[in-house]
């Protein structure tokens, strides 16, 4: 019916002329209009940044007509001819508002922007060192740490953390299942809340479910978190690409909740035609743009170079690290605090022995470590990170003298040792 009705020059504006052409000839070689589709062709003619780039393509989707009313829009567009004198006058507005002048701002937008960051102005990371340091506000914040410092454990706990004050929160995830993701829950739960001297973990509920005891505490671990009605998803995500994602997403930002999203991890994230640094700058720019769009706060998790392994964290340790440096409101990381007592006089046993001895550690001794901060000033925080529990709990922060690790006495609410068995922590 459309290409009975219309010609390309039927529309005023040549990227609508330029869109339809790629579309009509996609139709007539026999293959369906898909976005995927257009986006490509239009990539191989040249056209794509022509006509806005991707994300004009995406915004059709969002005004996409039925069928019943396609002859009717037809003939809108090919009226179109009479009206250009007040179409043209809308055109020259819309272009205009691009600019943000200070006064138009001021009156109209200031405060309503003000209102929506209010949303989360009292949301707690729920980590007492995390919150005195960083005010967490919508923007994208960039997470790493090498393998083996519980990255997924520490973002997981803090997205369960925000789903208790009522975000919604959503974990993205390339690798991990839902099944693991609340298997670390229920494990942390019991650890916490029930029982501090429990062996069960999340790597062993399966095998301790048979023990009625152990079934009994698991079922009262399950219904506390149940009871507690959070806004926790995980979105199980096999090779989707950049595009997928955050359609999936959209639907999730139509609610008066703020939205927290988690992306495990970035340089999984697939982007067409785009690989290495190429594809993770892409991700973080449709990241950036969805953030914007959406006043969202996004966790965006990412791997260390190797290089940067057993060393204090650099905008360095950070793969492909450009990109992550400008995008993010926080470039954060995990390190052993063993990391500190390095001098690099040692040779490979003395630093493989105080790497093994720090990693065997329960609780073992990590730090946060913030490189880059807009609202703020950088810092280090400090955790003891119950490995086999999935739990990281705030800790005074980590002296190292001559030899000997020493760290400052915790108050007994602080402590894990003296929460758990009344005895100062050992590390």
């Amino acid at each position: 019916a459309v290409i009975e009705s219309l010609k390309p020059d039927d529309f005023y504006r040549p990227t609508h002329s330029k869109t339809f052409t790629a579309i009509i000839k996609i139709y007539l070689r026999g293959d369906i209009p898909k976005v995927l589709t257009l986006v490509e062709d239009l990539r191989k003619s040249g056209d794509i940044e022509n006509i806005g780039g991707i994300e004009f393509i995406y915004s059709l989707t969002e005004y996409a007509n039925t069928n019943a009313y396609v002859p009717q829009y037809c003939k809108d567009i090919k009226a179109a001819d009479i009206i250009v004198p007040a179409f043209s006058a809308i055109t020259a507005e819309t272009e205009q508002s691009q600019f943000s002048d200070a006064t138009s701002y001021l009156e109209h937008d200031f405060f309503s922007d003000l209102e929506d960051d209010s949303k989360s102005a009292d949301i707690s990371t729920g980590f007492d060192n995390l919150d005195q340091n960083l005010s967490l506000m919508p923007g994208l914040y960039i997470f790493g740490a090498e393998p083996a410092m519980g990255k997924t454990t520490f973002v997981w706990q803090l997205l369960e953390n925000l789903a208790r004050q009522g975000c919604s929160c959503v974990y993205c995830s390339y690798e991990m299942s839902k099944k693991a993701m609340f298997r670390k829950s229920v494990a942390r739960t019991i650890f916490t809340d029930d029982d501090p001297t429990t062996d069960l973990t999340a790597s062993n509920l399966h095998t301790n479910i048979k023990y009625l005891n152990h079934e009994m505490t698991i079922r009262a671990a399950v219904n506390k978190l149940r009871g507690a009605n959070l806004d926790l998803r995980v979105l199980e995500l096999h090779g989707e690409n950049i595009d997928n994602l955050i359609r999936k997403l959209t639907p999730l930002a139509s609610t008066d909740k703020q939205l927290v999203v988690c992306i495990d991890y970035v340089q999984i994230v697939a982007v067409e035609s785009k690989d290495g640094k190429a594809a993770v700058d892409e991700v973080l720019r449709r990241l950036s743009v969805f953030q914007r769009d959406t006043n969202s706060i996004i966790f965006v998790v990412s791997s260390f170079n190797r290089a940067g392994y057993r060393q204090p964290i650099t905008f360095a340790s950070f793969k492909e690290s450009g990109a992550l440096e400008y995008s993010a409101v926080a470039l954060l990381g995990l390190q052993l605090a063993a990391v500190n007592k390095i001098s690099g006089k040692e040779n490979a046993i003395e630093l493989d022995k105080l790497i093994s001895d720090a990693l065997k550690a329960q609780p073992r001794q990590v730090i946060l470590r913030c490189i880059k901060y807009r609202n703020g000033s950088n810092f280090d925080i400090c955790f003891n990170y119950f490995s086999a529990h999935d739990t990281f709990e705030p800790c005074d922060e980590f002296l190292f003298i001559g030899d000997e690790d020493i760290a400052e006495p915790p108050e007994p609410s602080q402590t894990v040792g003296a929460k758990r068995n009344g005895a100062k922590p050992t590390f």
